[in-house]
């Protein structure tokens, strides 16, 4: 008789986009959310060209929760 061990399965990846222009006030509360979620997640944050405290949000808590950066763009329409 043999015994065929179930493969644990993943978790599927889950892509969250935010998209933010002049957001200081709640980005660091929505950055503190998606990332304290219990799944396998891909975080993509778009910044539109803030001139607020935005990008100085974003970059420490990339940094700080130790996700994988692959790169920091901005996009100025």
């Amino acid at each position: 008789m043999f015994f065929y061990k179930k493969k644990k399965r993943k978790k599927p990846l889950i892509s969250i986009i935010t998209v933010v222009l002049n957001g200081e006030k709640y980005l660091e509360k929505t950055i503190k959310s998606v990332i304290g979620q219990n799944q396998r997640i891909q975080y993509i944050i778009i910044d539109g060209g803030s001139t607020d405290n935005s990008l100085n949000i974003i970059k420490p808590s990339i940094t700080k929760n130790n996700i994988n950066n692959t790169g920091l763009f901005e996009i100025k329409l």
